[in-house]
């Protein structure tokens, strides 16, 4: 069996039916079990798009659960981008990881990318040990979140880079890729160069072979010929669909443009009678007012004829129009002043905002500044700062984080001292769980032998034979012989033990030892000493040993699961749950700030912007005299005082002070405009009155 290359891992980050999950593929072989709808059928799709990476060229061979064709675009479970990737182990604890990424839009192409030890390009010289990862920078799916937070492939590059997880590159277009393809063959981590067109269909179609295993007949020699090489058969039904499509789609172009011939000769008609309609109105029009001008004619003859004191209303109609036309200047000159004033404050306005919301953000920045200058800073340990960009952190984020470091300090002195307490609590932690793990495989192995007795194991010969036991025998039984093998085993560990002679154990090979509380068992000149043992006996009566088994049985299924529960709380400690470790003598001193390694690394970075501080301090200050400036520039061109008590009021009044200069500007032009209309009357009037006087006179 080949043992390298091989794929240590499978991960999923956004995928539909699986989330964010990490799977550890067996060196031999992995099954996924589960009920109709969980998504086993899509990890052999997955597989096709890490590989292939070429939408035009998958094919799934799995379908949904609901039966329904599986799109790339809807893999995408609730993030416009998720991922899935591999771990290819290719030397022991070397690896690299490869991938792709799926966009939630029908238009958007697979990336596929890697992720190496190193930056790495195509003229590169770097072996594939140079660039491997250890298995402590492997990434796996929680790796791919920020805050819990999905992100673009851009943004993932960079937070894998800051997170000392590998340098991601991806490919995007076909001749970008045909570098992934050549890298992976040129490694030997893929049998064939994926470069080549050729290569890569008869690749996909084993790939997909795989996918099909439900649905394709492989006992059927037509059928996988079909399969890998395509019936041409395929390829003219293909073309013969296609030209059918073509045509349709031209027929029905042709019938739209028949239908818009056929509206627009009916259109052209309507327009015809509209015109005829047309000319029958103006020749009404016409004879309307030819008959509204006899009828106007003899009105004015009547009114001329009853007119009286047709002089005063002259006069007064006179007096009236020479009033209006004095007042038009005065109206225009305050309509000139009052739209210089409205321009000038509505042009004003905007500066009048910049400075409310400069003044409003340098008030704020102030009183951050103050905050920071006011607050306690620790003695900055050189040991133990970390590369930051102090920018990328905001003032209260700061303060919180210089102040957890503070506390932290206080409590436990140096940040030296917390990665010690980490260090030795995370070792408490390692050496009781192993320590638990190997006492709880001892006894699920003790109890498989008192149920039923391994084959060829010293215990299983003895309860097979029926011997009663002694006290001292079944001591040294159960404290040291328990794991001893019959027969030679075919693959020993270190310690391994067998014996050919079962009679092994004998009362007259064990020596008591009261000093010590114990046994000495003797094997030829070699002398090993067993303690006294609490248990009851269960082999000193064969006719009572089914009783005695059980009781024993009872009593190591009690431990095996006061173990594991013992075993639960502490992955809950691990993983900051809610946890009962109290009843743990050796545990239940554990401080839940070292369950891990994240209270040392938050100081670190604190301690580094502690360090940094004062430069971002100096630099706020450069940024607050900045905008003092920029402040007083603003204000010039404000044309009223402004404080700096209340600025959002101020703003409000300002705007309100626009609208009614607006609206005085609009009285104004609507009463200048009624003068001249005014005027416009009087004088057709006046001219009438003229008229009917003149006419008057003549008669």
């Amino acid at each position: 069996m080949i043992e390298y290359p091989r794929i240590f891992s499978l991960s999923t980050v956004g995928i539909r039916k699986h989330y964010n999950q990490d799977y550890l593929l067996h060196r031999v072989r992995t099954d996924f079990t589960g009920n109709n709808g969980i998504g086993k059928s899509l990890i052999a799709d997955l597989f096709q798009l890490i590989f292939i990476g070429q939408k035009s060229k998958i094919s799934f061979g799995t379908e949904s659960f609901k039966n329904k064709d599986r799109h790339i675009h809807t893999i995408p479970y609730d993030t416009d981008d998720a991922y899935v990737f591999i771990h290819i182990e290719f030397k022991k604890n070397e690896f690299i990881t490869i991938g792709t990424n799926i966009g939630n839009k029908r238009s958007r192409p697979l990336k596929s990318f890697w992720i190496l030890n190193q930056a790495y390009n195509d003229n590169d010289k770097k072996d594939l040990e140079t660039l491997s990862l250890n298995a402590d920078q492997l990434s796996y799916s929680k790796d791919f979140l920020k805050d819990g937070h999905f992100l673009p492939i851009s943004q993932l590059a960079r937070h894998l880079k800051k997170n000392k997880k590998g340098f991601l590159k991806s490919f995007t277009d076909v001749e970008d890729k045909k570098e992934y393809y050549e890298f992976l063959y040129s490694n030997e981590l893929l049998p064939i160069n994926l470069a080549i067109d050729e290569n890569m269909d008869a690749f996909a179609k084993v790939i997909q072979s795989f996918s099909k295993a439900n649905s394709l007949d492989t006992e059927s020699d037509k059928i996988l010929k079909d399969f890998l090489f395509e019936n041409s058969l395929d390829t003219l039904q293909s073309k013969y669909q296609s030209n059918k499509e073509k045509l349709e789609k031209l027929i029905n172009e042709y019938n739209e443009l028949d239908e818009e011939i056929h509206t627009i000769e009916l259109k052209q008609e309507v327009l015809g009678d509209l015109k005829e309609l047309q000319q029958l109105k103006n020749e009404s029009q016409k004879k309307y007012l030819i008959a509204k001008y006899h009828i106007n004619y003899f009105r004015y003859d009547k009114v001329a004829t009853n007119c009286t004191d047709t002089s005063d209303k002259i006069k007064k109609e006179t007096d009236f129009i020479s009033n209006l036309k004095k007042g038009v200047p005065k109206i225009e000159k305050q309509i000139g002043i009052t739209k210089s004033e409205y321009d000038t404050y509505s042009n004003a306005q905007i500066f009048f905002i910049n400075y409310k919301n400069l003044f409003n953000t340098r008030s704020k920045k102030l009183e951050s500044l103050n905050q920071l200058q006011k607050m306690k800073l620790p003695i900055i340990d050189q040991a133990n700062l970390v590369e930051i960009d102090i920018d990328e952190y905001g003032d209260q984020i700061i303060i919180e984080k210089i102040n957890k470091l503070n506390s932290a300090l206080e409590k436990y002195g140096t940040i030296h001292n917390i990665n010690e307490k980490t260090l030795s609590q995370r070792k408490i932690i390692t050496e009781y769980k192993e320590k638990k793990t190997s006492e709880l495989a001892d006894l699920e192995a003790l109890n498989r032998i008192l149920s039923a007795g391994e084959d060829g194991s010293l215990i299983a010969q003895i309860i097979k034979n029926g011997r009663n036991l002694t006290v001292e025998e079944e001591t040294v039984l159960f404290g040291l012989l328990k794991n001893v093998h019959l027969e030679k085993p075919d693959n020993p560990s270190k310690g391994t033990q067998f014996t050919k002679d079962s009679s092994l154990l004998k009362y007259d090979n064990i020596e008591d030892d009261k000093v010590n509380s114990g046994y000495w068992f003797k094997v030829g000149a070699l002398r090993t000493f067993v303690p006294y043992s609490n248990e009851k006996q269960i082999f000193a009566d064969t006719a009572k040993m089914k009783i005695a088994k059980e009781k024993k049985q009872n009593a190591i299924d009690e431990q095996i699961k006061s173990i594991k529960n013992e075993l639960v709380e502490i992955l809950k400690f691990e993983k900051g749950d809610v946890n009962n470790l109290s009843s743990v003598d050796e545990l239940k001193n554990l401080n839940k700030n070292f369950k891990d390694f994240s209270l040392y690394e938050s100081s670190k970075i604190a301690m580094s912007i502690a360090e940094s501080l004062s430069t971002k301090i100096l630099t706020d200050q450069k940024e607050l005299a900045q905008s003092l400036q920029e402040l007083e520039m603003l204000e010039k061109k404000i044309p009223i005082k402004i404080t700096d008590e209340k600025i959002d009021d101020q703003l409000t009044s300002y705007i309100q002070k626009i609208a009614a200069k607006k609206s005085v500007y609009k009285e104004l032009q609507n009463k200048l405009k009624n003068s001249k209309s005014t005027i416009t009357q009087k004088e057709d009037n006046l001219t009438t009155l003229n008229e009917l006087l003149t006419a008057k006179g003549k008669r």
